[in-house]
């Protein structure tokens, strides 16, 4: 049962990902972030970390979390932002529990992204703040 619950977050965080990528090319080809977004995606997913991260997006921002599902409490858990900027740019924001850091860097998987990635993904999954404790794998079988 505990693979199969198992699976079940990798397949939610995958579906994340997907509907990530639905809304950027929505996005008109003109955009200026677009090229640069999608190629980060791209070589962030060839690493599996779309196994291991909720995704998510706000216009020009991606945002990693541990969350299993949408919502994502601000000021009380690990989070990570990547801001484009232009010019093959970005910001890094960080947030481990309220303590806010910004760098910038190149728009690639390297450098603090790739470092702080690695710290996320070693955080505990959190079930939002809906769920008082960790579903029971018998009613989460029926989603």
């Amino acid at each position: 049962m505990e693979e199969k619950h198992n699976q079940q977050i990798i397949d939610d965080f995958k579906e994340s990902w997907k509907q990530m990528e639905y809304v950027y090319e929505k996005y008109s080809t003109d955009y200026p972030y677009k090229e640069s977004i999608f190629r980060l995606i791209h070589e962030m997913r060839a690493l599996l970390l779309d196994e291991k991260l909720r995704a998510g997006q706000m216009l020009s921002h991606i945002v990693l979390s541990r969350n299993r599902y949408d919502g994502l409490d601000l000021e009380n858990e690990p989070y990570l932002q990547i801001v484009f900027l232009g010019n093959h740019e970005i910001n890094v924001v960080t947030n481990n529990y309220g303590k806010e850091k910004i760098q910038k860097q190149e728009a690639t998987y390297n450098g603090y992204l790739k470092q702080m990635i690695q710290k996320l993904i070693t955080k505990d999954i959190i079930w939002n703040k809906d769920w008082s404790q960790e579903p029971d794998p018998f009613f989460d079988s029926f989603e």
